[in-house]
C-alpha cells in the first residue's frame, strides 16, 4: 500500500499543487485504492472552495470516488472526464505499482467547457459559496496540466520505490540493537542516544539539536518523529539559513495576496502545513534577531502571522530544531535570543561526531556499500579500514557517505574495492611524514607542515578564514598574513 497520507507534504509535490492552484484555481486530489479521498477536507486546504464544499459531501464524495475508479483502475491512461453532477472536468491519472491499481491522482476546480459553467456555478451557489470562479481550460493549458499530473504520479512511484528498497535494504542489513530509525551505529555514544531518543519520542517538548556540519542532526529529527504519536502526520524540514529574512518568513508563516510586488495568490506557510505534526528548522543559529522574535511566539503561543495578515493562525507543531553553532557564546554576544534558546532547548541532543565513535566506521561504511552498489557484489580491501580510522573525518558520516559512493563509482565491475580507489586525503599523512623525513632543517619542517594544515583547514571550511582562524587557533588576521605568506588564496590553488 502506499503512502498516500504523506505525499502532499513532498516539496515536490506542494510546488506542483501550488502550480495547478495558481495558473488555474484548481487542485489536486488523492485517491487511495480503497476509495477514499486522503486530502484533508478542511477549506483553508484548498485553492478552489468550490472543490472543498464537494468532497465533503457524501453523496458528492461518494460519486467522485467512484468515477475515479471505474475510469483509472482498469486503465494505465490518462483521462480527461466530465462530472456531470458537478459540472467539472476532471483530469485523472491512476497509480500502479508492481502492475497493481494503487489509487488515482485527479485536478478538479475547473471545465474544459464553456457549457459546464451553469452547472458549475449552480452547485456552487447550492453551498453559499460567494467567491465562485471558474477557468475554462483549453487544449494548450491542457496539455500543461496534463504534463504536471504526469510529474507528480511519477514523483509518488519514484518515492515509493526508494522508501521501499531502502526499508528493504536497512531491515536486511541490520539488526534492532545497532539501529533505530534511519540511524545507525553500534558504539556506546549510539546506543546512549538511542535510549534518549526512546525516552522523548512521544512527548510534545521542543527538542536543540546540536552537533557539527554531517554529523546526521536530521536524521535524529526524523527518527524521533517516525516512532512518536505524530507519525501519521506532516514531518517538515526548513533549512534556515537558505532563504533571507523576507523568503524565510514566507516560507514559514505564508502570505496574502498582494502582502508584496507577486504575492498574487495566499501561500500556507510550512508552520500551517505541519499543523498536528512535526516541523523541524535547521541551522537554526543563523536566524537574525528579528524571525527569533516571530519563531518565539509561536513556541510560546502556538501562534503566528502571515505575511501581510492581521488576523492570527493557532497550529500544533513539536519544534525540532538543530545547529551546529555554540548558542551560548552567541547568547553572549547579544546575536541569538536567550528566551529562545530556553524555550528550544527543553530536551537537548548532542550528536556525537564520526571521530567520537570510531568503533561504528567499518559498520557504516559497509551499510553504506550494501546501499550503493544496488545489487552488485562488492567488498573491502582490508586495508582501507586502516586508512578510514586513522583518517579524522571532519565532514563526519556525510563525508564517509560520499567517499562510499565514490569508491563504488570508481571500482567499476570489479568485485573489490582497493586501497589506491581512496581519495588522495588518506595519502596525505603519509606524504607528509615521508617529506619531512627527508628534510633537514626543523624550521623548514614546521612551516610545510603548517602550510599543509592551513591548506587542508580552508578547502574544508570552504574559505572561510573566519572559521579556519578558530579551527587552528589563531587570529583573523595572522590566518591572512599566513595564507598571502603561503600563497594559499582560493584562485592560486585552483
Amino acid at each position: 500500500m502506499l503512502q498516500w497520507d504523506q505525499y502532499r507534504h513532498l516539496h515536490v509535490i506542494r510546488n506542483l499543487r501550488d502550480l495547478v492552484g495558481n495558473l488555474w484555481k484548481s487542485d489536486i486530489v488523492f485517491l487511495n485504492e480503497e476509495g477514499q479521498f486522503t486530502n484533508p477536507l478542511n477549506e483553508s486546504y484548498f485553492y478552489n472552495s468550490s472543490v472543498a464544499a464537494v468532497l465533503k459531501d457524501s453523496h458528492l464524495n461518494k460519486s467522485l470516488s467512484r468515477l475515479l475508479q471505474d475510469q483509472t483502475s482498469k486503465s494505465k491512461e490518462l483521462v480527461l472526464l466530465e462530472w456531470e453532477e458537478t459540472g467539472m472536468s476532471v483530469l485523472a491519472v491512476p497509480v500502479f505499482f508492481n502492475q497493481k491499481w494503487q489509487g488515482s491522482v485527479g485536478v478538479l476546480g475547473f471545465v474544459s467547457r464553456e457549457e459546464q459553467i451553469t452547472r458549475f456555478k449552480s452547485v456552487a451557489e447550492s453551498f453559499n459559496i460567494s467567491d465562485f470562479s471558474v477557468k475554462i481550460v483549453d487544449s494548450n493549458q491542457l496539455g500543461i496540466m496534463k504534463t504536471i499530473v504526469s510529474s507528480l504520479t511519477q514523483e509518488i512511484i519514484l518515492v515509493d520505490e526508494v522508501e521501499k528498497s531502502r526499508k528493504h535494504l536497512r531491515d536486511q542489513f541490520l539488526n534492532s540493537s545497532n539501529k533505530y530509525g534511519d540511524l545507525v551505529g553500534n558504539s556506546q555514544s549510539m546506543q546512549n542516544l538511542y535510549s534518549i531518543l526512546d525516552k522523548i519520542k512521544d512527548s510534545d517538548s521542543s527538542i536543540l539539536i546540536q552537533g557539527e556540519n554531517g554529523t546526521g542532526k536530521e536524521l535524529v529529527a526524523q527518527s524521533i518523529y517516525q516512532n512518536s504519536k505524530r507519525k501519521n502526520e506532516a514531518f517538515l524540514a526548513q533549512n534556515c539559513s537558505a532563504f533571507n529574512d523576507n523568503l524565510l518568513e514566507s516560507e514559514l508563516f505564508g502570505h496574502v495576496k498582494g502582502a508584496f510586488t507577486g504575492a498574487i495568490q495566499d501561500k500556507k506557510g510550512l508552520f500551517e502545513l505541519a499543523d498536528g505534526g512535526t516541523f523541524f528548522l535547521d541551522e537554526i543559529g543563523d536566524t537574525s534577531l528579528t524571525m527569533q522574535a516571530k519563531l518565539l511566539r509561536v513556541l510560546q503561543e502556538g501562534t503566528f502571522f502571515s505575511v501581510g495578515s492581521v488576523k492570527p493562525k493557532k497550529v500544533d507543531v513539536r519544534i525540532i530544531a538543530a545547529t551546529n553553532k555554540d548558542l551560548n557564546t552567541m547568547m553572549k554576544q547579544g546575536s541569538f535570543r536567550e528566551d529562545l534558546y530556553y524555550r528550544l532547548n527543553v530536551i537537548n541532543i548532542k550528536v556525537p561526531s564520526l571521530r567520537e565513535r570510531g568503533e561504528d566506521i567499518k559498520l557504516l561504511a559497509e551499510y553504506f556499500l550494501f546501499q550503493e552498489s544496488k545489487g552488485q557484489k562488492k567488498v573491502f580491501d582490508p586495508m582501507i579500514f586502516e586508512s578510514f580510522n586513522s583518517y579524522a573525518w571532519p565532514g563526519n558520516v556525510r563525508e564517509l557517505q560520499n567517499e562510499i559512493q565514490r569508491l563504488v563509482i570508481l571500482s567499476h565491475s570489479n568485485e573489490r574495492i582497493s586501497k589506491e580507489l581512496l581519495s588522495n586525503k588518506f595519502f596525505e599523512k603519509e606524504d607528509s611524514m615521508s617529506a619531512l623525513s627527508k628534510i633537514d632543517s626543523l624550521k623548514r619542517a614546521v612551516k610545510k607542515l603548517e602550510k599543509q594544515m592551513i591548506e587542508r583547514c580552508l578547502k574544508e571550511e570552504s574559505w572561510n578564514k573566519t572559521r579556519v582562524a578558530k579551527k587552528l587557533g589563531i587570529s583573523r588576521a595572522a590566518l591572512i598574513s599566513k595564507v598571502k605568506s603561503y600563497e594559499l588564496e582560493k584562485k592560486s590553488i585552483a
